[in-house]
């Protein structure tokens, strides 16, 4: 008859051979990249907030001095500094760095789902109008799925980082 201790070795054995298998399976392959992870689109979620810190600096720059937080050309409200709205652009970044960051670990299964998707139907394929079709129609959804993902953590990042969903500061 088998001891106790004897069945215990033999049950770790068969996991851990399980758990052998299937980490060095090769049923889901994505080519030699494995799973991707999103890059953060700082240029694109940060714009108007680069923006405005542009034309401050050229505005200071240009000499006349309407970029160092003077009053506004008649309009009467006080602007923010130059060194204010390229803190607010680190802040942006910041916020969408942390974001992605989030996002590569929550939005996991969509970001495979879509990789996947793209893989069948978009690679590899003839490059005809049927082939882009039928690639723009079953990605769809995986792709729409990973955009709302995204856009819901990148304005949770962008609110706690005291910024509208353009990624400028909220005016008080």
């Amino acid at each position: 008859m088998i001891t106790d201790k004897t069945k215990l070795l033999l049950l770790a054995a068969s996991i851990a051979a399980c758990l052998s298998t299937l980490l060095t399976s090769s049923s889901f392959q994505t080519g030699s990249k494995g799973l991707q992870a999103l890059s953060p689109p700082r240029q694109r979620l940060c714009k108007k907030a680069r923006s405005e810190a542009r034309e401050c600096v050229e505005e200071s720059a240009d000499g006349d001095g309407s970029g160092s937080g003077s009053k506004d050309d008649g309009g009467g409200e006080s602007r923010p500094s130059c060194s204010d709205l390229l803190s607010e652009v680190s802040r942006c970044e910041r916020a969408v760095e942390r974001a992605y960051r989030h996002i590569n670990m929550v939005c996991a299964s969509l970001i495979q789902a879509r990789t996947v998707c793209e893989l069948e139907w978009c690679e590899n394929v003839p490059d005809t109008d049927e082939a882009r079709k039928a690639c723009i129609r079953e990605c769809y959804s995986p792709r729409d799925a990973l955009e709302r993902c995204s856009e819901h953590h990148v304005t949770r990042f962008f609110r706690r980082a005291g910024l509208r969903s353009d990624g400028t500061a909220e005016k008080i």
